[in-house]
């Protein structure tokens, strides 16, 4: 059986692309467990005692919450379970003294997790040593893109992607103070302009008025 522990955004984006006949859900907020049980109809909510019925166990917490769960359900798990640890915060050498040498595979997004339930485009990444999982994790999600991907480089990229975004967003409010352009117009054009631009600049399908910005920015640099 697979079970997914956790109910947030990401366990939520993972079933959505999830290929299995039932997937046990387990987490400590029923509200949310029965919401996607509701929603994703394979999805079943488990209790403590069925988390040994787990062949591949899909780790969906915040990394605060990874010492908590193991220390409290560890020996629920059977031996020959396999870990699925998606915290990208935490690599393998934090999560292996938790599990008591049960096999743990890094499986890592590369994105974010509402992106993902949105456009249902997704990028999963597990380390060069663990490659032999590849095509059980394709399995699992054929519609993800798999590659092998260090933790460490997929930690470095969601980092740089969630800083510069953010650093973006907050020069795009400085400048749009400083013109005296109204709450209301700042917050549309980061709402819409800016996803709206990416997305043209990365299928090379920019407008016109974006394409002089561009050459603009290339004159200057």
């Amino acid at each position: 059986m697979v079970i997914i522990i956790g109910s947030g955004r990401l366990s939520k984006a993972l079933l959505s692309q999830i290929k299995h006949d039932q997937v046990g859900v387990y987490g400590r907020n029923q509200k949310t467990v029965r919401e996607l049980s509701s929603q994703y109809p394979f999805a079943v909510p488990v209790k403590k005692e069925e988390l040994k019925k787990a062949e591949m166990m899909l780790v969906c917490l915040p990394k605060n919450a990874y010492e908590e769960f193991f220390t409290e359900h560890i020996h629920h798990l059977d031996e020959d379970v396999i870990i699925f640890h998606f915290a990208t915060a935490l690599l393998e050498k934090d999560v292996m003294p938790l599990v008591n040498g049960r096999t743990l595979l890094p499986c890592k997004l590369v994105g974010h997790a509402a992106q993902l339930l949105k456009d249902k485009d997704g990028l999963l990444a597990i380390p060069p040593e663990c490659g032999h999982f590849k095509e059980k994790v394709q399995t699992l999600f054929p519609a993800l893109r798999v590659e092998l991907v260090s933790e460490e480089d997929v930690l470095a990229a969601n980092k740089l992607a969630t800083k510069e975004t953010l650093k973006m967003l907050i020069q795009i409010e400085a400048k749009a103070k400083e013109m005296k352009l109204s709450n209301q117009v700042t917050k549309q054009i980061q709402k819409q302009i800016a996803p709206g631009v990416v997305r043209g600049y990365l299928n090379n399908d920019l407008g016109g008025f974006a394409k002089s910005i561009i050459d603009e920015l290339k004159s200057n640099s």
